[in-house]
């Protein structure tokens, strides 16, 4: 390389560096905001260059598992519009996988990272087929047993285990009442800022009205629950199977204008999806996923039969 050569790359190369180490959070921020709106590709575009440019480990851990995100979800919308192959929607779904488990290798305290590992996981599996999702379970979990153990209040976490017990036959362990458990701890731990939760919620709403209990038979319940979730000290996950036992029933939550104790199961649900349905019309600007969202509450309240 020649004296020429080595002075623009370092008038092009050495300004990105100290752009970077000067706007991390801000080039993180904007690739967050890029994917909360649904720009899933720009969201990707970015991170990678950002990846290209950076030399700390730990904000590359940041980047990776982002980019993770941005593959998964890009692929998730573009194989459900049949613009994208099978076989191409595995390989990206396989390419996703290793961003995360890098970002692991660079940072291994990242619920993030193993989370999106998680989904990419699920995903791939839902896609190759049904015996393969079956046999990456055990890593699907694993990962998500792993998110919450660095943090528990990882709700994405919690939501997604509560998705996993509802899906699973009773014969083999699931459960679709420890599933609502999990879905109530996923919700608990929403601090009322944004982004909004909607998927949490919409799990709830979905196994409320796939256990449809009696307002009778859920406060019947509760005793046993709330000494099975004592009982459990070391394992937080089976613990929280249980974790509807330590809600107080006499409450009226936030969804509603009666008390939980007072409610069956779909007339939960049906609360639930008044009130999820009138916030994102209330929403002037909404984003792609959430419209979606707001179509998705919309039919379950025309097509599920609600008191």
């Amino acid at each position: 390389m020649n004296r020429k050569s080595v002075l623009l790359f370092c008038f092009l190369i050495i300004p990105s560096f100290l752009l970077w180490a000067q706007n991390t959070s801000e080039v993180l921020k904007e690739i967050d905001q890029l994917w909360l709106e649904g720009e899933f590709s720009q969201s990707l575009e970015l991170a990678e260059q950002s990846i290209a440019i950076c030399t700390n480990d730990s904000d590359t851990a940041e980047l990776l598992w982002r980019r993770s995100r941005a593959i998964h979800d890009f692929v998730m919308n573009e194989y459900d519009k049949e613009n994208i192959t099978k076989e191409d929607a595995l390989t990206a779904y396989e390419d996703a996988e290793e961003s995360a488990t890098e970002s692991l290798r660079l940072k291994p305290a990242s619920a993030w990272a193993h989370y999106w590992r998680s989904a990419n996981i699920g995903s791939w599996g839902d896609t190759k087929g049904i015996i393969d999702s079956i046999s990456r379970l055990p890593d699907l979990k694993a990962d998500l047993h792993a998110a919450l153990a660095i943090d528990p209040a990882h709700g994405d976490s919690w939501s997604v285990l509560a998705m996993i017990d509802a899906s699973i036959p009773a014969l083999f362990g699931g459960s679709i009442d420890r599933a609502v458990s999990l879905d109530r701890k996923a919700v608990s731990l929403w601090n009322g800022e944004e982004p909004f939760p909607w998927e949490w919620y919409s799990e709830l709403t979905a196994h409320l009205y796939k256990r449809d209990w009696s307002n009778r038979k859920r406060l019947g319940s509760l005793d046993k629950k709330a000494q099975e979730y004592e009982a459990h000290v070391s394992n937080i996950q089976e613990k929280n199977r249980y974790f509807e036992g330590t809600i107080d029933f006499s409450q009226v939550p936030l969804y509603s204008t009666m008390s939980l104790e007072d409610m069956s199961d779909r007339e939960e649900t049906r609360e639930v999806l008044l009130w999820l349905t009138g916030l994102l019309e209330r929403r002037l600007n909404r984003t792609p996923y959430e419209e979606k969202m707001r179509q998705e509450f919309h039919k379950r309240l025309q097509e599920w039969k609600l008191p």
